[in-house]
């Protein structure tokens, strides 16, 4: 009895979700149209499962001191003018010297 009264409430909601589709037709040549509303919402389901995925596998840092890594690395500033002599040989340092 549970089994059916359960397909029973699954084949209501189905009825309801198209009869709900229908009011958004032109009311003629209407399958075309409700196939095209149809992939429409599955297209955007589809993109909320995708959106909500990406949210569980955000690699972004929930505290603010591990938001902010950028200033840590300067810390340790390094002199352009002893970089330049060091890698006085460098073909990059040379480009960027002629520039």
């Amino acid at each position: 009895m549970g089994q059916l009264l359960k397909l029973y409430w699954q084949g209501e909601l189905e009825h309801q979700t198209s009869k709900s589709r229908y009011k958004r037709t032109s009311h003629k040549t209407f399958m075309p149209q409700l196939a095209s509303i149809e992939r429409c919402q599955a297209r955007i389901r589809c993109i909320r499962a995708q959106r909500k995925a990406w949210k569980r596998d955000d690699p972004s840092p929930n505290t603010s001191d591990l938001h902010h890594v950028i200033g840590k690395s300067q810390n340790f500033p390094e002199d352009i003018s002893t970089f330049v002599q060091q890698n006085s040989d460098d073909p990059a340092v040379k480009v960027s010297l002629l520039a």
